[in-house]
Formats: structure tokens, C-alpha cells, sequence
């Protein structure tokens, strides 16, 4: 009979142990898992936040860019570049693939295709104020 319980302990006890050896395994693989989708999670929001900042960055670009004012854009860039310092980049770039504002070329041709456009205003503007004056006085004549 002391056999017979010396085999009972040993036989208690390695059920004991495999059931606690399964459960660790279990929870170890869980909570890997569940780190690993919380950490898929994260990135994704991230990726996501980015995703917006370079849109509202963008829409302000372009916005500036069509307003006629580089310079504004400009002063944006560079306070952007200080302020946000998990921004590994963040660059403007002209058509033809040169750095924009690093020299004050973009802010020339802004202004010339704003002057081109205010002279294309101006001149239809003078040509809508001489077709008024052609048919009042035409209508004065009647």
C-alpha cells in the first residue's frame, strides 16, 4: 500500500503539472495574440491619423498655392517641420520635381501667373465695361 501512494502523489502530481504547463501555454499564446492585434491596431490608427494630417496639409497647399500667397505656404512648411517631430519629412515640390521654397523661384512664378491672371481680369472687366457702355448708348439712340 505505501506503494500505492507514493504512485497517487507522483501520479497528482504530474497531472498537476501538465494541467499548469497547459495553462501557461494557453495564456502565453493568448496574450501574444492579443499584444499582436493591439499592436496591428495602433499602427493602423496611426497610419490613419497620418493619412488626414497629409490630406489637411495638402488641402492647405494647394489652397495657399490658388490664393496666390507662397509665402504664407512657405512659413507653413517651415513651422511645420520644426513643430511636428514625428514628421520625418515633409517636403513641396514644383512640376518639374524641384524642391519648392528652397529658393524664392516658386514664389516668382506665383506671382507671375497671379499677375497673368489679374491682367486677364482686368482686361475682361475693361471689355464688359466698354459692352456696357456700347449698349446704354446704343439703347439711348433707339
Amino acid at each position: 500500500m505505501p506503494q500505492m501512494q507514493a504512485l497517487r502523489r507522483s501520479l497528482a502530481v504530474k497531472i498537476t503539472a501538465v494541467t499548469v504547463g497547459i495553462m501557461i501555454a494557453g495564456f502565453g499564446a493568448l496574450l501574444f495574440l492579443n499584444i499582436r492585434r493591439d499592436t496591428e491596431f495602433r499602427v493602423s490608427k496611426y497610419h490613419e491619423t497620418a493619412d488626414l494630417l497629409a490630406a489637411s496639409i495638402t488641402t492647405s497647399i494647394q489652397n495657399g498655392m490658388l490664393e496666390g500667397r507662397p509665402d504664407i505656404i512657405r512659413r507653413l512648411v517651415q513651422e511645420l517641420k520644426t513643430e511636428l517631430k514625428n514628421v520625418r519629412r515633409l517636403n513641396v515640390y514644383r512640376r518639374n520635381g524641384d524642391e519648392a521654397f528652397g529658393d524664392l523661384d516658386t514664389l516668382r512664378e506665383v506671382e507671375r501667373i497671379a499677375w497673368m491672371q489679374k491682367a486677364q481680369l482686368d482686361s475682361t472687366r475693361i471689355a464688359l465695361d466698354r459692352f456696357i457702355d456700347v449698349y446704354e448708348t446704343r439703347e439711348r439712340y433707339r
